[in-house]
C-alpha cells in the first residue's frame, strides 16, 4: 500500500510540475511581450529625443546668429559714438552767449502778487522793466 501511495503522489507531483512548468512558460511569454512593448516605445522615444536635439540645434543657430548680429550692430553704434565723440572733442560747440538776464518769479505774500525780478534782485522803479502781476487765488489771507 506504501508504494501505491508514493506513485499516486508521483503522478500528483508530475501534474503539478506540468503546471508549473506552464505557468513559467506564460509568464516568459508575458514578459518577452512586454519586453518587446518596452523595446518598441524606447526606440520611439529615442527617435523623438533625436528629433528633439535636431530642433535645439537649429533653434540655438538661429539664437546664435541674432546674437552675432546685435553684437555686430552694437560695436557699430558704439564706433559711430566714439567718432562723434573725438569729433565733439576736438571742436567744441561755441561758448553760450547769455540772451539777457534771467528773470525768477516770487510770491510777495499777504498781496498776493507775483513780481517778476531779474538777477540783481532790483525791482520796482529802477529801470529793469519788472512787471507785478495781481492773481486771481484767494486764500485766507485775502477779504
Amino acid at each position: 500500500m506504501a508504494e501505491w501511495h508514493a506513485t499516486d503522489d508521483q503522478i500528483e507531483m508530475k501534474a503539478l510540475h506540468g503546471q508549473l512548468e506552464q505557468a513559467q512558460d506564460a509568464l516568459v511569454q508575458q514578459y518577452a511581450a512586454r519586453f518587446v512593448q518596452y523595446e518598441k516605445r524606447l526606440e520611439a522615444d529615442a527617435v523623438r529625443i533625436a528629433d528633439m536635439a535636431e530642433e535645439i540645434k537649429a533653434v540655438n543657430a538661429q539664437l546664435l546668429s541674432h546674437q552675432r548680429e546685435q553684437i555686430h550692430l552694437l560695436h557699430t553704434r558704439i564706433s559711430e559714438l566714439e567718432q562723434r565723440l573725438e569729433a565733439n572733442t576736438h571742436h567744441p560747440r561755441p561758448a553760450h552767449t547769455p540772451r539777457g538776464p534771467k528773470k525768477f518769479t516770487r510770491y510777495t505774500g499777504r498781496c498776493h502778487e507775483f513780481q517778476i525780478r531779474d538777477r540783481s534782485g532790483l525791482c520796482g522803479d529802477d529801470g529793469d522793466s519788472t512787471t507785478t502781476y495781481k492773481t486771481r487765488f484767494h486764500t485766507k489771507y485775502q477779504r
